[in-house]
């Protein structure tokens, strides 16, 4: 476990020692080499296509997210060619770090193990996940995208040298593949579950009624859904009053979050969190952290909100999301970019 947290914390660390001149020249490298994966793809779409997976940047649909099966805006994977969903498949690459392309693909592929299972037959379906791209990548303005899908949502926006990552959603169900299935056994979110386990397991007695915000745990995420309003009071126990080993294992639950992006996109988020004050930062909980028993938990500070739910209902069923306090859909981002490019018109609220 130790070995696992260390790992977790190195892009905090790293992020620590760079100059940040150099931040800044490597986030603007790697917007650039995304923006040329999403023009890669874009070229392929016939004008049919292009109508459903691209729309300017100030439209309203771009703050429209969700994780649950439905009908949604955007070219799904199943109405794509081969040729261009694997140019799909480099372009959110070119955004994701390895692990969050991974999870990304395992939480997809979930939906056929639910078709197995005869769960909701009608509304699983692998291949019915849609990318929809606002603005115009070939050109110098903000721009951005969304992947989303059955118990994934990602957005990702750009605003000239800066990026935001929020909100992002993943979600799992099975979490843990039953043993009858042929992947029986896999699970798709280890980190987020035993990293909250393994903090509030760490608490003194005090400290975990500090933290405590009920005893069962609630029905789904609160602040945390898409149309959640975001708290203004956190609750629990601050992070100025956790010790140091245990204000360490808080910084490693907000790397595994962010570091599902590509680094040179989460280490400038992870910076803001730093900047805004870890020891502001509250841990809040309901449930029991013994393995195999419902949990949720929140961390929620001036810059982060981070909600897991793991509910009574259906222990195999887990939500997870990271909301950036303020800048979801880059919003504070873009007040910034926008004083300096007044030309530009300014996204739909």
């Amino acid at each position: 476990m130790r070995t696992v947290l260390l790992a977790l914390l190195v892009p905090i660390l790293i992020a620590g020692e760079v100059a940040p001149g150099e931040r800044l020249d490597a986030t603007s490298t790697a917007a650039r080499e995304m923006a040329a994966a999403a023009i890669s793809l874009l070229r392929t779409l016939t004008p049919e296509q292009r109508t459903q997976a691209a729309l300017p940047f100030a439209d309203a649909k771009r703050k429209q997210w969700d994780f649950v099966p439905r009908a949604r805006s955007g070219l799904a994977i199943k109405d794509m060619a081969p040729e261009q969903r694997l140019l799909l498949m480099s372009f959110l690459s070119s955004g994701l770090s390895r692990d969050g392309f991974r999870t990304a693909l395992v939480i997809m592929s979930l939906d056929a193990v639910l078709l197995r299972l005869k769960d909701n037959v009608g509304m699983r379906d692998a291949e019915n996940f849609l990318i929809l791209v606002f603005g115009d990548p070939a050109k110098d303005g903000a721009w951005g995208w969304r992947f989303e899908g059955h118990h994934l949502s990602l957005s990702l926006t750009v605003t000239g040298s800066t990026v935001s990552c929020t909100p992002t959603f993943f979600g799992s169900n099975p979490n843990v593949v039953p043993a009858g299935d042929l992947r029986g056994g896999e699970r798709a979110l280890p980190m987020e579950e035993d990293l909250g386990r393994g903090l509030i397991a760490a608490l003194d007695d005090a400290q975990r009624t500090a933290a405590r915000i009920a005893d069962t745990v609630p029905g789904d995420l609160g602040p945390g859904m898409p149309k959640g309003k975001l708290p203004e009071a956190p609750l629990g126990i601050p992070a100025a009053k956790l010790t140091p080993a245990q204000r360490d294992l808080l910084l490693a639950m907000v790397a595994a979050y962010a570091d599902r992006w590509r680094g040179e996109f989460a280490r400038p988020a992870v910076e803001r969190v730093r900047a805004a004050g870890i020891e502001k930062i509250h841990l809040a909980y309901a449930g029991s952290h013994e393995p195999g028993k419902a949990l949720y938990y929140r961390l929620h500070g001036p810059q982060i909100l981070i909600e897991f739910d793991q509910q009574n209902g259906n222990l195999n069923h887990i939500h997870a999301v990271w909301r950036e306090t303020g800048n979801d859909f880059g919003d504070e981002l873009l007040k910034h970019y926008h004083l300096s490019h007044p030309g530009e018109a300014a996204p739909a609220r």
